[in-house]
């Protein structure tokens, strides 16, 4: 059984500024984060996290990392933007 991140970080390795909607189940969020930068989001319980403009959402993994990619899609931090479709 895989226990809730206490805390998210997302990494923007895009060139641009992305926005980031934090999914609490009652509430939600949005949250700017620079382009190299690095936002890091309490989440004592689960949480959904979606790039605005991107069309789905991730939940973070047991490490608590999410990637924004080049493509401005949020992705695992281990997971490789290559190799096949989803």
């Amino acid at each position: 059984m895989v226990t809730p991140a206490l805390a998210v970080s997302i990494t923007n390795k895009d060139t641009k500024e992305h926005t980031v909607t934090v999914d609490r189940g009652t509430t939600e969020n949005t949250r700017k984060v620079a382009a190299g930068d690095t936002l890091k989001v309490d989440c004592p319980e689960r949480c959904g996290f979606r790039v605005v403009g991107s069309g789905y959402g991730r939940q973070p993994g047991p490490d608590g990392k999410l990637i924004i990619d080049e493509a401005g899609m949020l992705r695992f931090a281990d997971e490789t933007a290559s190799g096949g479709s989803h």
